[in-house]
Order: structure tokens, then sequence, then C-alpha cells
């Protein structure tokens, strides 16, 4: 018995002392922190003219099961250990804070895009989702900001490309396993997202897309300086993007039904919970291959845009609800289930406010949504209820209402957008001071928690859990400044 007591000891303490050494391993490699072991590949520089982009060294990928094991474990660990860490802004007034943020998280001296805090490895999904407002100049706090904006957003696309051409496929991850070595990983399955933020980041950088056009009437003062660097990326990728365009066709979407498959599950924006050919998932591969289009990609033929999106409306669209359903399961379709990314259809102009039919689906679930009290206290409650069955199991354990009753502060920002897009068309006052309030709430909000927190509890407090706590100071708040900006532009 004292033996076998010995060696359960032994073992325990060789897990424990294997745990430190991984964790310690892990945070030498997070850019975002003063000590790491990081290697910058890819740099853009200002001349004053244009913004250019080089590389130094090249980026190793790991494929190997024991780097996918270790990028795994160094993402969770990167999550609890910020349970008690986590850093407040140091201004005290909300233009001080919004520009600690920015100085913060579009740093050009660190190597791409992030969140914030524990999300220091790099979602690819971030350029075309969450940062989709970052080179909207409209929003631009200085010279300076709008140089360091543009510098980090054209480095993130040449790594995630770059990432992605050695792999020969996407992934919702992007995990630095040592200096100059990173690990293609999924979360929590292959993303439906990932290929649409590059191509959109390409886009964005080129001046292709990103015009505001719907918000803004006035061009704004500053000018994108990045087109050629962009267009010389899109060049030199061209084949393996249009590798990576083939696999991400092939897999997900299925020519019997004109949609995205309803067989696989795949990562987004809401990558905590498991749907079937999701409304999201099937507007984000509209704009795939819209975009794909648009940068001269050849796409399959059995893919018209004008007949995918009617599909598209037709399917999801609920009459009697008034709302787009989340995803073609049969318990979605039954309980007509409500999803807040349903606002994708507006930022990437799959639905048009101009067009009156359009602007129809808008408002109808925009009324659904208020008479539901989903943006109450504030916006945007990704659904009504958690549908915790639907989490993947590690979620559901640790954060349930991460994809369901939480408030989420980019929908939210989304919203009162629409809001006052849908003010200038429909003459309703009562979206305008609707969104007038929303967006006081959220100032009072980024003084109080010194940040623009990632998520909040239904009851309108930075959701904390027990292994789990919201990112305080993420960039996402240019989306915020976005709606501020918007709201300028109609009462003035």
């Amino acid at each position: 018995m004292t033996l076998y007591h010995s060696f359960r000891s032994d073992i325990g303490i060789s897990f424990a002392a294997l745990f430190v050494i991984l964790a310690l391993y892990a945070d030498t490699l997070n850019p975002f922190q003063r000590l790491n072991r990081i290697k910058k590949i890819f740099y853009a520089t200002d001349d004053g003219r244009a913004i250019n982009l080089t590389r130094k060294g090249a980026l190793i990928v790991r494929t190997a099961l024991w780097w996918r094991a270790f990028a795994y474990f160094k993402c969770a660990w990167h999550i609890v250990s910020n349970v008690r860490a986590g850093t407040r802004a140091r201004g005290k007034t909300l233009e001080t804070i919004i520009g600690d943020i920015h100085r913060l998280r579009f740093d050009p001296r660190k190597p791409y895009l992030i969140s914030g805090d524990h999300f220091n490895v790099l979602y690819p999904r971030n350029l075309g989702i969450f940062y989709h407002a970052t080179l909207d100049a409209h929003t631009v706090l200085s010279e300076n900001d709008w140089r360091d904006r543009q510098r980090i957003y054209l480095q993130t696309v040449a790594y995630a490309l770059d990432v992605f051409s050695i792999y020969g496929d996407c992934t919702t991850t992007i995990v630095p396993v040592g200096p100059r070595a990173v690990c293609p990983i999924n979360i929590y399955r292959y993303p439906s997202d990932a290929l649409y933020g590059i191509l959109y980041g390409l886009a964005s950088l080129m001046g292709v897309t990103g015009p505001y056009d719907q918000y803004f009437s006035e061009d704004p003062t500053y000018t994108l300086t990045t087109t050629t660097s962009a267009r010389e990326l899109l060049e030199r990728y061209r084949e393996p993007l249009s590798n990576l365009l083939a696999t991400y066709y092939g897999r997900v979407y299925d020519a019997r039904t004109g949609l995205v498959r309803k067989d696989i599950a795949l990562a987004s924006a809401k990558d905590s919970v498991l749907r079937e050919s999701s409304f999201y998932d099937n507007v984000i591969f509209w704009k795939t291959v819209s975009l794909a289009q648009e940068l001269g990609f050849a796409v399959p033929n059995a893919v018209d845009l004008p007949t995918l999106k009617v599909h598209i409306l037709e399917t999801y669209w609920s009459e009697t609800s008034g709302h787009f359903i989340d995803d073609l399961s049969n318990e979605a379709i039954a309980g007509a289930y409500y999803s807040a990314d349903w606002l994708v259809v507006h930022f990437t102009g799959f639905l048009d406010a101009r067009d009156p039919t359009e602007r129809r689906y808008l408002q109808r679930a925009v009324d659904y949504t208020i008479e539901h009290e989903l943006d109450a206290p504030f916006p945007l409650r990704y659904q009504d209820s958690n549908h915790s069955h639907r989490e993947v199991l590690l979620v559901r354990l640790v954060v349930p209402a991460y994809g369901g009753s939480a408030i989420w502060s980019f929908w939210g920002a989304e919203f009162i957008k629409l809001l006052i897009v849908l003010s200038r068309f429909e003459e309703r006052s009562d979206y305008l001071s609707r969104a007038q309030k929303h967006i006081v709430t959220y100032e009072k909000n980024i003084v109080r928690y010194k940040g623009y927190p990632e998520v909040y509890d239904a009851q309108g407090k930075m959701l904390r859990a027990l292994l789990y706590k919201s990112v305080r100071q993420t960039g996402w708040v240019v989306g915020f400044e976005q709606a501020r900006a918007l709201l300028r532009s109609v009462t003035k």
C-alpha cells in the first residue's frame, strides 16, 4: 500500500511539473506580453505615401499530434489564467479610454490583430466580422491611429495568408508554438468564416469593399494607403487562395439543396453552438463567393449569387415570427430560434436598407428584437435563452450563457447601426431615440469598466464565470465608434 501511494504521488508530481512547464512555455509564446520569444515575420511600414509590406524570415507550420495538443492546451491555459488577470485602460474619460484601447489593440509592433487578453492567438474571422470596421476612416482618432490601423490589419492578412498557403487549408485559429512556428487548429470545427475573413481583409485593404455607403454620405478625411501592398499580396497568394476556395466550396456547399450542408457542424462567430446549416453560415458562404468574384477568382457555375440569395431568404425567413430562423435543425425550425448573428446580413451587404423590399426584412427583425426585449438592458442578447444542450460540452460546463442569453457588445453595436440606418428610411423617431439611449449606456459602460468588454451577462454586468472572464479592452470598440459616427451624421 505504501508503494502504491508513493507511485501515485510520483505520478501526481510529474503531471503537476509537466503542467507548470507547459504553462510557462505557453506564456513565453504570447506576443502580447512584454517578455516573449515570438519573432515578427511581416512588417508594414509607412514611407509617407504608401504602406509597404516586407518580411523577415519564414513561418514554420507544425502539424504533428503533440504540437496540436500543445496548441489546444495553450488556448485553454490563456483563458483560465486570465480569470484573475486582464488589464483596465489607464484613461478616466470616455475618449481617453477609447484612445488607450486603440493604442493597445492596433499596435503594429505586434504580429497580428486580436480581440484581446486571453484571445492572444489569431482568429482570421476577426478580419471580416469583429474587426470589419477597422478600415473605416470615419472613426479615425488621429493620423497616427489611421496609419497604425492599416499597418496591423495588413500584417494580419499577410500572416493568415502565409500560414494557410503552407498548411493547405483554413482553420479557425492559428496558434504560435515557437518563435517562428505556428500550429493551425480548429475550435471547435472547420470554420465557415475564416476564408471570408481573409478575402474581406484583402478587398478592404484594396478599397474594393468596405465603403460604408449604407451608412455615410460624406467621404472621410483619410484615404487608404495599402492598396498597392494588398494587390501584391493577392497576386503572390492567388494560387493557394484558389485552392483554399475550392476546398471550402467542396466541404461546405450542398449542390443538391443549394445551401450549406446540414450534415456537418461548422465553427463560426457563434462557435460554441452546434448548428445545422445556420443562417449565418449561408450568408457568409454567399459573401465569400461574392468576394471571390470581385477579386477575380473563378467560382463554380452552380453558384449563382442572385439565385442563392433568394433561396436563403425563402428558406430562413419566418413570416409568422418576423425574423430569420437560426438554422435548419428540426429543433430550431419548430421553435423558431432567434440568433443575434442575423445582423450579418447588414454589414456584408446581403440586405440593403435602401431597397424597400429588403428593408422590410430588416425592419421586422428589428421589431421582433425590440418586442422580445433582446436589446434590454442594452443590445444585444445572442438569443432569448441558453439552449445549453446545443452547445459544445466544454462551454456548456464552463459558461453556458456565452452563446445564449449573454449580451455581446459587437452585435450590440451592429444593432444600433441598423436602428439608425432604418430611422432614415422609415422616419421612425423611436428607432433613433432607442439608438441614442443604447449609445449612452455603452458610453457609461466603457467608463465604468475602463474598456469595451467583449460580453456581458443578461443583467448587463461584465461576464464572469469560474473559469472565464470577458475580454475587457477589446478593439471591437471600432464598431461602437462607427455607430457613434453614424448617429452624429444623422443628427447634426
